[in-house]
């Protein structure tokens, strides 16, 4: 799975904007950010790939512009800065993993044992999501930079 868009903490609709898109391929609910060429992409290499300062937002449709130049299409965006997502954990989430900051170990997927303070802890865990023994979600906020 990815991020599910949930709400907006003060209610209302999500937030949709385009921004030209890498030549890359996207899916609905992933997370993006700006690349250093200035176009959105979802490619994830490490945990510091994606940080607070280059997030865009998450995906609000999948875009093929794999075969296309840089810029060639638009990827719409949510870019809702109180929204809450449900988001899939690298591994078991615990109650002490909840107010903190996380890294992603993909672009659809949230390390929650690996809480930072630094620009690279781009997703906020503010609540489980499931049964306690085996929780494998968390629901969260983006901690954005941009746009």
């Amino acid at each position: 799975m990815a991020f599910r868009y949930l709400y907006n903490a003060s209610g209302g609709d999500p937030v949709i904007e385009s921004f030209p898109l890498a030549a890359v391929t996207t899916v609905t609910g992933s997370m993006c950010y700006f690349n250093t060429a200035g176009f959105l992409t979802n490619v994830y290499t490490d945990e510091n790939t994606v940080t607070t300062v280059l997030t865009a937002g998450v995906t609000a449709e999948a875009v093929v512009n794999a075969a296309g130049a840089a810029g060639a299409l638009n990827q719409p965006i949510i870019c809702t800065k109180d929204a809450r997502y449900r988001a899939d954990s690298s591994n078991t989430a615990d109650q002490t993993d909840v107010g903190t900051n996380a890294t992603l170990d993909s672009i659809v997927l949230v390390d929650e044992d690996d809480p930072v303070t630094t620009s690279s802890g781009v997703f906020r865990i503010l609540k489980l999501q499931g049964a306690a023994a085996a929780v494998s979600a968390v629901m969260g906020s983006i901690n954005f930079g941009t746009p």
